[in-house]
């Protein structure tokens, strides 16, 4: 397992989302990859990985396939922003925003969650030694 600094070098080289979630094999070949981290499809990831192994110990030959999946999960925009606040402060907040602005369409994606962070933070800001 590899966590991340706090500046986020690792994220930044394999994709700037915020929440991101990889599976490296020791090769350095990418096993797994989500940009969102999810522990119930990581769980499925490594059931599959662990199958695998199974599957070569007892001297099964593996080709490998390409597969993509869209799975949903529930989101609360204001839940989850209000917890970035709470937590990474506002520089959290407009970090994952300036994020996901990059990766998905610009500024018009996120204008409507960066106004609520904004109005949020006129409306309770965040005390200085805590920001």
């Amino acid at each position: 397992m590899l966590v991340d600094t706090l500046d986020g070098e690792v994220h930044r080289a394999y994709g700037a989302l915020p929440n991101m979630s990889w599976i490296i094999s020791r090769t350095g070949k990418i096993l797994y990859k989500a940009d969102w981290t999810d522990p119930r499809t990581i769980r499925q990831a490594l059931e599959q990985l662990g199958f695998e192994i199974g599957e070569r110990r007892d001297g099964a030959h593996l080709t490998p396939y390409y597969m993509e999946t869209l799975p949903q999960r529930p989101n609360s925009t204001e839940e989850f922003m209000q917890g970035l606040l709470d937590v990474g402060g506002p520089r959290s907040a407009h970090e994952f925003l300036d994020a996901i602005a990059a990766g998905s369409g610009g500024e018009q994606a996120v204008a409507r969650m960066r106004e609520w962070v904004i109005r949020r933070l006129e409306e309770k800001p965040i005390p200085p030694d805590t920001a």
